[in-house]
């Protein structure tokens, strides 16, 4: 009969902590649910905060943004995405031994955004496109007893076309944080020049082109942006 008793005891008391429990989680979904929507702006500026931080580090230099302008009087939250970024270096090293590095990256993007918003929190996901530009060139020059001169160059254009997908959590109606991702297809081709002169007392002349075109499928890193609203 103690038995009995104690097991029925303890039934209850997991029964009783359970209906607890079940009903502090619908309390805190009714908050989620219920949590204030912020102003919804017409654009969006986004920062990827590790390339800020690298370039106020002096580490990378690459300047641009993206710009999300979001539907305003449409049932459905959409947004339309533009992306600007490019990146800009040239280093010279020494007099004697020459050595001279020159590089230029521009790209350009459009894609469209898929919103789903739940008070603060937004999903969002969606495809996109963008065209890339890259070129470098690297110079070396030996002025020893033989006198050697050494002139690599690439130019590519890689056409992406991708599909991503984030999170956003607006601090205010102003300011959100971001996490992004997405898997990507790219299509490459560029060009790889070669041209080397060497003179020491005759003179040998060398200029090698090779063009590679391939195609390959990569998914990014997650990346965090701040959002500014206006």
């Amino acid at each position: 009969m103690e038995k009995k008793l104690l097991l029925f005891l303890l039934i209850a008391y997991a029964l009783s902590v359970t209906q607890i429990f079940a009903q502090e989680n619908a309390e805190k979904q009714s908050r989620f649910d219920n949590a204030p929507e912020p102003q919804r702006r017409r654009w969006q500026a986004t920062i990827e905060i590790d390339k800020l931080v690298k370039a106020i580090q002096g580490q990378q230099t690459l300047y641009g943004l993206t710009l999300t302008k979001y539907s305003m009087d449409k049932p459905k939250k959409s947004a339309i995405r533009y992306s600007f970024y490019g990146y800009g270096s040239n280093n010279d090293y020494g007099r004697i031994n020459t050595d001279n590095t020159s590089i230029l990256n521009l790209s350009t993007g459009i894609g469209y955004e898929q919103q789903n918003q739940w008070g603060r929190f937004m999903l969002f996901y969606g495809p996109g496109v963008g065209i890339d530009y890259n070129r470098s060139a690297i110079n070396f020059g030996d002025y020893g007893s033989n006198t050697k001169f050494v002139k690599k160059s690439t130019n590519g254009v890689n056409i992406n076309l991708g599909f991503y997908y984030g999170v956003r959590f607006f601090i205010n109606s102003r300011l959100s944080l971001n996490i992004i991702s997405g898997v990507t297809g790219t299509y490459s081709n560029k060009n790889n020049n070669e041209i080397i002169t060497v003179d020491s007392g005759r003179t040998i002349f060398s200029d090698t082109t090779l063009k590679e075109s391939n195609i390959t499928l990569n998914s990014s890193q997650l990346n965090l942006g701040l959002g500014i609203h206006f």
